[in-house]
């Protein structure tokens, strides 16, 4: 997914390799904990099709990333993943 190989450049640029690799790992695990249980996420308002989830690093972190996906009946398809600090999807 592109997005993550951004995140994955972004994260080892400013900090290093083995950050980035754990932290795009850790997003993937995101993805599969929401397959099992995708009523985690909330609905974003004007659809009913479309959920972000927030992942953050650390719980008490004020940024992250949304996780934007759709529910399908084999679990969740994922839409992308946006910064926190950026505009919604």
């Amino acid at each position: 997914m592109a997005d993550l190989t951004a995140i994955r450049a972004w994260t080892k640029d400013r900090f290093w390799a083995e950050q980035a690799r754990r932290y795009v790992s850790w997003l993937r695990a995101q993805g599969r904990k929401l397959a099992k249980y995708p009523e985690l996420g909330k609905p974003i308002v004007g659809t009913h099709t479309v959920f972000v989830y927030l992942c953050l690093w650390k719980a008490d972190s004020k940024n992250g990333h949304n996780l934007f996906y759709r529910t399908t009946p084999d679990g969740i398809e994922v839409l992308g993943f946006r910064h926190t600090s950026m505009d919604d999807f």
